[in-house]
């Protein structure tokens, strides 16, 4: 064999090796992804794409703290969002997450941050109750309280979504004066806000309270999700038409929905439902992750990998909240669930996110 046959030979071997070192335990080629899982006083993270998760932080640093969600900036910097003592705050890493320390606390004006979205990051937004929407650059050190309306500043806003840094969408829960959550929409950044309420149009909670529990943007599509009693609407041009594309109507809540594109969707509910779409919402496949919790979280790369959270409790079944992962787009589940929730049982898990190392 010649020294060039030998060369080959080696450097045949090591993308072979690069290969199998980048599997899954289902045999499942992929590159490492990273994440974060949250909920009730427990950070967890995992760098090998949920095979092994690691707590951040300690008891005594998150003590009484309900964390809501993490918005991740890069695989070093992030924000955690939620509440402490009854009290909103935000906890911010520079180092991954091996320590966090307290970025804002609001006291006076807010009791929880509910949600958060990021765009880059210099352009982060965090949304709470009693009408709070926060601006934030410079990697999470910058915070920027936005106007709203004082008819929405006694509105919790639950989740927030931005095409660009004009372009903000915010979705509530109940509206104070009607039993309809709403949409609120601006074009120009925050100063002038237009009110939506396709739930009423749609007629669909008529009588009932209700809460939006997600919302995003592809494109020129919104996808729109919550309860009480499941619903998921649609809009294929902007906001300005809506249709009901409920997957499976029933008194369980739709938690989260993780579109690809404008018609390619997967969608979470209460007692482990998971369904897809590929037609925009006409039609959904039901997908058994073999877990009866309240599926509140889910994350996916490559549209094949999805990682979901679930939580027990509220009449969700389960002893303790769960981590699922599938590596072929949702027909078969691993449990990836870490051996600190088994160990703690009732501890509820919200949100999960992940982020490719590369």
């Amino acid at each position: 064999m010649c020294v060039k046959d030998v060369f080959l030979v080696i450097v045949i071997l090591f993308v072979c090796s690069i290969v199998l070192s980048c599997s899954d335990n289902d045999g499942s080629n992929r590159v490492r992804f990273i994440g974060w899982a949250v909920g009730s006083s427990y950070v967890l993270h995992t760098q090998d794409g949920g095979t092994n998760w690691t707590r951040q932080g300690d008891s005594q640093q998150f003590a009484d703290a309900d964390f809501q969600d993490i918005c991740i900036l890069d695989k070093e910097n992030a924000l955690l969002i939620g509440a402490q003592s009854n009290v909103a705050c935000a906890y911010r890493t520079e180092n991954g997450g091996t320590t966090w320390t307290l970025a804002r606390t609001d006291p006076e004006n807010c009791s929880y941050y509910n949600g958060g979205f990021v765009l880059d990051k210099d352009n982060i937004w965090i949304v709470g109750d009693q009408g709070t929407i926060y601006y934030v650059t410079d990697m999470g050190t910058s915070w920027t309280k936005m106007d709203v309306p004082e008819e929405y500043q006694e509105t919790h806003f639950n989740r927030v979504c931005a095409k660009s840094k004009e372009d903000i969408w915010i979705a509530t829960d109940n509206y104070i004066s009607d039993n309809y959550p709403i949409l609120l929409h601006t074009t120009n950044g925050g100063v002038t806000w237009e009110k939506l309420n396709p739930l009423k149009d749609l007629k669909i909670i008529a009588s009932q309270q209700g809460h939006y529990l997600g919302i995003q943007i592809v494109e020129n599509s919104i996808w729109a999700v919550g309860g009480f009693g499941q619903y998921v609407i649609r809009s294929g041009d902007y906001g300005v038409t809506w249709a009901d594309i409920t997957a499976a109507p029933s008194d369980s809540d739709a938690n989260g929905i993780f579109p690809f594109n404008e018609t390619d969707a997967y969608l979470v509910t209460d007692y482990g439902g998971m369904y897809s779409t590929i037609d925009a919402g006409k039609t959904w496949t039901q997908h058994d992750v073999q877990t009866i919790n309240f599926l509140t979280g889910i994350a996916s790369l490559k549209t094949t990998n999805i990682w979901v959270s679930g939580t027990p409790g509220g009449g969700g079944g389960g002893d303790h909240a769960v981590i699922k992962y599938s590596s072929d787009g949702g027909q078969s589940w691993h449990d990836q669930t870490p051996q600190v929730l088994k160990d703690n049982p009732g501890v509820p898990m919200y949100k999960i996110r992940f982020i490719s190392s590369q």
